[in-house]
């Protein structure tokens, strides 16, 4: 993986300061997160709002290995998260290993089953299989929106107006060995409002 250039780091600054003055627009109230070590599942098209809402804990985030990511990896950490480099089609196994070991250390982790590339709104197994190895449950957080932008990419990226509402729903805990991915995307796409 290669180090972010100057420009980018300059970039991943700028989107963060514009993220932050974004959000201070937009009225939305985070569900209180369970303690202990445990995975959150969200839609990739929805996580706009929530790096928001819960900053500066302890939650260590899957994020791709491609420029892209490590640019949201940068933002990741100006808002108090240790982002874990890898996906399912790279890097998965060392990522798989180091989500294990910073579960062991008391972090919690959050994932997007669908990312980093879809398809949309399917429930990959990775995060059950990573459940069913660390003993940790998994939460779905599904977030609504009253007024959205919606762009024309893989995951239709959703954007909260500015002065807008959003609604931020917790679902769980979930033993992985009582669910399978269908049962989850369809509960997960009924918190979200999507089909």
């Amino acid at each position: 993986m290669k180090n972010l250039s100057f420009k980018d780091k300059i970039l991943s600054f700028l989107a963060a300061v514009i993220y932050g003055l974004w959000m201070k627009t937009v009225r939305v109230k985070f569900p209180a997160l369970p303690s202990g070590k445990c995975i959150f599942v969200f839609w990739h098209g929805t996580m706009f709002p929530l790096l928001y809402g819960y900053r500066h804990r302890r939650i260590g985030v899957l994020v791709s290995q491609h420029r892209d990511g490590q640019i949201v990896g940068e933002i990741l950490k100006m808002y108090g998260y240790t982002p874990i480099y890898g996906s399912s089609t790279r890097g998965g196994f060392s990522a798989s290993r180091r989500i294990i070991e910073y579960l062991k250390k008391g972090y919690q982790i959050a994932i997007t089953p669908d990312g980093p590339q879809g398809p949309r709104y399917v429930f990959k197994s990775g995060a059950l299989r990573l459940s069913e190895v660390a003993k940790a449950p998994l939460y779905l957080l599904g977030v609504r929106f009253t007024r959205k932008i919606e762009l024309n990419s893989w995951d239709r990226f959703r954007l909260p107006m500015p002065f807008s509402r959003c609604f931020v729903s917790l679902e769980g805990p979930y033993n992985s060995t009582d669910v399978q991915p269908e049962d989850l995307a369809k509960r997960l796409n009924d918190l979200c409002g999507v089909n």
